[in-house]
C-alpha cells in the first residue's frame, strides 16, 4: 500500500483540501463580471464557513472545501489486513478497535482555528505574560465553524459531494484528493478492500455477542476513517469512470519531503538559532542576560 500523502499525527488536524472542479461552457454574463476570479463563500449549510469557490472568465469554477480529517484510520486498517492482524484479533478486540476509532473521530478539535479559540488564546497570553500577540494570532481572521470533529466533517463532505454529483446536468469534471495522482491510483484498491473486509469481519462476528455496532454504524465509522470524498468512491466503483478523482499534490514534492525529514530540518534550524543566541549573549555581561530572563514575557515571547 502506498502511504504517500499520509500525515503524521502532529499535523493531521490541519485543514486540508477537498477540491471539486466543475465547468460551465457558457462565458460569465456581464452582470457577473465583478465576481470573476473572486473567492465566494459557499452558503450550503453542510460546508458553510469552510468552503469557497472561484469562477474564471471562461465559465470554469473550482470549489475548495477545508476539513479536519484526523488520523484517517483507513490506512491503519489496510496495514492490519496486510499483516493478517485484523482477521486474527478476537471479537472483543475487534469491537474495541471500532469503539476507539469512533471515539477518536468524535473528539472536538480545539486548535487555534476559530475566532473564539484564537481570542481565548490571545487573552490568556496577555493575562499571563503581559504581552499582546493579537497581531500574530489575528482572532478576527478565525473561521466560523459550527462543529469541529472528523466525523461531522466527513458526514457533511460526503453529503455535499453526493448531492453535487447527483444534480441533473452536473458538469463536475473531477474531485480532488489530498495526495499525488499516483497515490490515489495505488491506494483506492486498498481502501475498497478495507471497507469490504471490515464489513465481512462484522458479519462473521456479530452473532457471537461481542459486537456492539450495527452495520449502519460501521458504515459511518468507515466514512469518518476515510473522509467524505474518498468514501464516495469506495461506495461506488463506477464513479471513477464518470467523474475521476484527481490527486492534487505533486509527487516530486512528496518525494523530497520523504528524502529529508521535516523534523531534521527543524532541528537544524533550531541549532542555528541557539548558536546565534549564544553568540549574542557571549558579547553581553552575565548580569544583562539574567535581567532579560527575569522578565517572564521575554522568555514567553521567545
Amino acid at each position: 500500500m502506498n502511504t504517500e500523502g499520509a500525515k503524521p499525527k502532529l499535523i493531521t488536524t490541519c485543514l486540508v483540501l477537498l477540491s471539486i472542479f466543475s465547468t460551465d461552457v457558457s462565458p460569465a454574463a456581464p452582470a457577473q463580471t465583478e465576481r470573476i476570479c473572486a473567492a465566494i463563500e459557499i452558503e450550503n449549510p453542510m460546508v458553510r464557513g469552510r468552503a469557497k469557490s472561484v469562477t474564471f472568465a471562461d465559465g470554469r469554477t473550482i470549489t475548495v472545501v477545508g476539513h479536519i480529517h484526523g488520523d484517517r484510520q483507513i490506512d491503519q486498517i489496510s496495514r492490519m489486513i496486510d499483516s493478517g492482524q485484523l482477521m486474527a484479533i478476537s471479537d472483543d478486540e475487534f469491537n474495541q478497535m471500532l469503539k476507539r476509532i469512533a471515539a477518536d473521530n468524535r473528539k472536538p478539535y480545539e486548535g487555534m482555528i476559530t475566532r473564539e479559540s484564537k481570542a481565548r488564546f490571545a487573552e490568556s497570553f496577555e493575562s499571563q505574560f503581559g504581552l499582546d500577540i493579537s497581531d500574530m494570532v489575528r482572532p478576527s481572521e478565525g473561521f466560523d465553524f459550527r462543529s469541529l470533529t472528523v466525523e461531522n466533517h466527513a458526514n457533511e463532505d460526503f453529503k455535499y459531494v453526493s448531492e453535487a454529483l447527483a444534480q441533473p446536468g452536473s458538469r463536475i469534471q473531477f474531485i480532488g484528493f489530498e495526495g499525488s495522482h499516483e497515490t490515489w491510483i495505488n491506494n483506492i484498491p486498498y481502501y475498497m478492500r478495507a471497507r469490504y473486509e471490515l464489513l465481512r469481519q462484522f458479519h462473521l462476528r456479530r452473532n457471537r455477542g461481542k459486537i456492539t455496532f450495527t452495520q449502519d454504524q460501521l458504515e459511518a465509522l468507515i466514512l469518518s476513517a476515510s473522509t467524505g470524498n474518498v468514501y464516495a468512491y469506495m461506495r461506488n466503483s463506477d464513479l471513477e469512470r464518470r467523474v475521476p478523482m484527481f490527486g492534487s499534490e505533486d509527487a516530486a514534492i512528496g518525494a523530497e519531503a520523504r528524502r529529508i525529514d521535516p523534523l531534521v530540518k527543524m532541528d537544524k534550524a533550531w541549532k542555528g538559532i541557539v548558536k546565534a543566541d549564544n553568540a549574542y549573549w557571549s558579547a553581553k555581561p552575565e548580569q544583562a542576560k539574567k535581567a532579560f530572563i527575569a522578565v517572564p514575557s521575554n522568555v514567553a515571547y521567545v
